[in-house]
């Protein structure tokens, strides 16, 4: 994977928001933050991609600098942009999926863009995703290579199981790579991966609940907390996730180890 610019700077902390496999809460918790951040000022954009067929794709609805505007390119498309506002923090929005199988390199890929750059101290990863295999799952969890202590949050039990592949990815690459500390900010959600397993979903139309404002919500305030933003009403931005490959959403693989 190589950045559109390779002059392109980087914060010394960076959000990593994904197509979590359940609602798109983490997605749309780091998409409101970032839309909050940078409605001032010019931001720093920059792209890559990474060049294996996507099996999911996702699209914004209404902020289209996060969406990749050259449709030439084939693979997984991910946008990074720095807000004018607080050049210290770096957002990540990876805009689709490859097969289960490629997802590992898809991860190791971003994350070696990152280590590449010594200014990047900290990644943060918001997701809501199927946990199971602990008491009272459906809740908000942390997990740190520091230990982060975050006032109201636990840190992830060992057991823990979840059937997002990009989640355990991430805890797992991310614990042996060269970033001093991965956050990931896991908030459980039962909802079924890929609700039903329709081909196109706009979570933050269809499904708006209790349930879904309370899942992103909790997910934008601790965002906003880790990242040390100063906590604003959270934005339920729509995002439409479109399913290229319908058989490959009934896979399910264990995570956390």
């Amino acid at each position: 994977m190589e950045l559109s610019d390779s002059s392109y700077k980087f914060g010394s902390t960076v959000v990593l928001a994904y197509p979590d496999a359940t609602r798109l809460a983490g997605y749309r918790a780091a998409l409101g933050l970032w839309t909050q951040l940078s409605s001032t000022g010019t931001n720093q954009m920059c792209t890559s991609y990474f060049h294996k067929d996507a099996e999911q794709a996702v699209k914004t609805q209404g902020v289209s600098e996060i969406d990749c505007a050259d449709t030439s390119k084939d693979g997984v498309c991910v946008v990074f942009g720095t807000p004018a506002a607080l050049p210290g923090v770096t957002f990540c929005f990876v805009n689709g999926l490859p097969a289960q199988e490629h997802i590992p390199a898809l991860v190791d890929g971003i994350l070696g863009i990152l280590e590449s750059h010594d200014s990047v101290q900290r990644l943060i990863v918001s997701a809501a995703a199927n946990v199971s295999g602990i008491r009272a799952a459906d809740r908000l969890w942390v997990r740190s290579a520091s230990g982060l202590a975050t006032p109201g949050i636990p840190q992830i039990p060992e057991g823990a199981q979840t059937n997002d592949v990009v989640l355990s990815a991430l805890d797992n690459i991310g614990s042996v790579s060269g970033i001093k500390d991965v956050i990931l900010l896991v908030h459980g959600d039962k909802r079924p991966s890929g609700s039903g397993y329709r081909q196109t979903v706009t979570f933050g139309s269809e499904y708006v609940d209790d349930a879904d404002r309370a899942v992103v919500n909790a997910l934008s305030s601790a965002l906003a907390l880790v990242a040390g933003v100063a906590d604003t009403a959270t934005l339920l931005q729509p995002v439409t996730r479109t399913r290229l490959n319908i058989d490959a959403a009934a896979k399910a693989l264990p995570a956390f180890g």
